[in-house]
């Protein structure tokens, strides 16, 4: 809106979206026009001289409008209407067919010809951006992208950036920025020549009454810096410790090759197996992952006790290739091979808030026709689904593994309700082997949990059931059909649906059978084939996890 036009009254919804993410600054050619076109309305020199100060008391030090400023702006220009509305104003009054503003409505027309629109940066955003990163003032080639610019007409530079000349003053005695001070300096640079030394760097700008926006002079630079930058992959000891505590290390994943690897590093595995012989192999929490982090350290070229440089340093925002890392990065990426973290945080399946659509191209419904059988006995349920799938094709029943040794298993662990625990990575992996099953006609028998029980191998699985198909309901949810031999009536056939966020499979309250409480079904594990193409390192790309207790 650059008018308030014929609009008689202005809401703050309208003024919310005419002003929200604007500036306005309230200089003396602000307060010059505010003056003059209260003038036209015969306001006297104490009404105008008001209204000055409320613009600049609004705008404070910095003698700038924005972000929570603006509700203080409404307020102060509905402060000189008279409908009694805190929430409104009338812009203009008609009379004999002719729009007359009011004193509100002349000050909003003035304002409306004063914002501009920005994207800022603060200090602290600076340093996120460029921690652990350097910028090398020497290299020809910033200086190429310099001079490349301003010919472009890209930057309007009427001061020494060509000759790098003022870049270089933020600079350390190696000729780059890299310190702290200097990216403070080079923030007190930036600020300065983006207009307006307000603690903040303008990096686009909108002209006056417009809202489209337009890089500026200090924009430019910091895009141009920012592309020549180079930052080192680091992680802090919390950082790490935090992210690798909930989970743990199953050392038996470590293959020879990988053992002898971290030898030729210098990594020293004595801590660490001296942990894991403890508990056959895994290690885990606090404790284990202040170990792994201590042994990595040992061997980090920094020999920084509190953070490890994981890659040297390499252009901002490219992953780290192999030759990239330090031999800390090297360690650290074969040991995150056997780090098993967590992916479902004991979610409570009540509704189906959480299931994933289907998504583009549609993937095609599958539906195989298996029998479905009741169990006969309180622990049959896993025979049954054999039986079911061996009266369906005896031949791939027979290439089923042949017991929960090599099953995959998906969960960890389980609270008090059954509510599992997740391998990370491990519930995406099942729901693209259980994908390739069906679609070459091969139902697959998986254990869920449904209450806190200990029945089975892993201690997690209460009941086995068996997929049977793949569709699309008519909400767009995935869903995967099931032949359960405890329940009983149509919810014996399903569905379970898919955790958006982690692949879960699961079913929100249901009731089994009648007279039973409401109860939730989780994916435990899988019980893939043994044949070839179908074993589940052929379909997925590794070896199946082994149960967790």
């Amino acid at each position: 809106m650059s008018s308030i036009g014929n609009i008689s009254t202005y809401t703050q919804q309208n003024f919310n979206t005419d002003f929200g993410g604007t500036t306005i600054k309230v200089d003396d050619n602000l307060l010059t026009q505010v003056d003059n076109s209260l003038s036209g309305l015969n306001k006297t020199p104490e009404e105008r001289a008001n209204v000055k100060e409320k613009l600049m008391t609004v705008a404070g030090q910095d003698g700038l409008i924005r972000g929570a400023e603006l509700n203080d702006l409404f307020t102060a220009v509905d402060s000189y209407d008279q409908n009694g509305s805190g929430k409104s104003f009338t812009a203009s009054t008609t009379k004999d067919g002719l729009s007359t503003p009011t004193m509100s409505g002349t000050i909003l027309n003035t304002l409306l010809g004063a914002r501009t629109k920005s994207e800022n940066i603060t200090a602290s955003d600076m340093a996120m951006r460029f921690a652990d990163a350097a910028i090398s003032i020497k290299v020809d080639s910033l200086q190429e992208a310099f001079a490349t610019a301003i010919d472009a007409g890209k930057l309007v530079i009427k001061l020494s950036f060509a000759e790098l000349g003022e870049l270089k003053k933020c600079a350390g005695p190696d000729g780059s920025i890299s310190t702290p001070q200097e990216f403070d300096r080079l923030f007190a640079l930036l600020d300065k020549k983006d207009g307006t030394e307000d603690g903040l760097i303008t990096t686009k700008q909108s002209a006056l009454g417009q809202t489209e926006m337009k890089s500026t002079i200090a924009g430019d630079v910091l895009d141009i810096l920012t592309a020549h930058a180079q930052k080192a992959q680091v992680v802090t000891k919390n950082d790490y410790i935090e992210s690798h505590t909930a989970g743990y290390y199953d050392l038996k994943m470590l293959t020879p090759e990988d053992l002898s690897a971290l030898r030729e590093l210098g990594f020293n595995m004595g801590a660490i197996n001296y942990q894991g012989a403890q508990k056959g192999g895994i290690i885990q929490g606090k404790k284990a992952a202040e170990t792994v982090f201590a042994s990595l350290s040992s061997i980090d070229a920094g020999n920084d006790a509190s953070r490890l440089r994981l890659s040297n340093p390499i252009a901002m925002g490219k992953k780290p290739a192999e030759k990239d890392l330090t031999s800390s990065g090297k360690a650290n990426a074969i040991l995150e091979k056997c780090y098993v973290g967590f992916e479902q945080p004991y979610r409570s399946y009540t509704d189906l808030s959480r299931a994933a659509k289907e998504g583009t191209p549609h993937r095609a419904d599958v539906a195989l026709n298996v029998p479905c059988y009741p169990q006969t006995d309180p622990t049959g349920c896993y025979r049954t689904c054999r039986k079911m799938l061996k009266d369906f094709n005896s031949k791939i029943d027979a290439k089923v593994i042949p017991g929960g040794d090599g099953a995959h298993y998906t969960a960890i662990s389980e609270d008090a309700a059954g509510r599992v625990m997740g391998r990370k990575g491990a519930f995406t992996d099942s729901v693209k082997y259980i994908d390739t099953c069906l679609e070459a006609g091969r139902p697959v028998i998986i254990g869920i949990s449904d209450r806190d029980a200990d029945y089975n191998t892993d201690k997690i699985t209460d009941h086995f059931i068996i997929i049977t198909g793949r569709k699309t309901d008519e909400d767009g949810n995935i869903v995967y059909t099931y032949n359960d031999p405890a329940t009983s009536g149509p919810q014996r056939t399903g569905p379970l649906y898919v955790d958006k966020d982690s692949g879960m499979l699961f079913r929100p309250d249901f009731v089994r059978s009648a007279g039973q409480n409401k109860r939730q079904y989780q994916l435990t594990q899988i019980r893939p084939y043994t044949d070839s193409g179908f074993t589940f390192k052929d379909v997925v790309g590794h070896a199946v996890n082994p149960p967790a207790k």
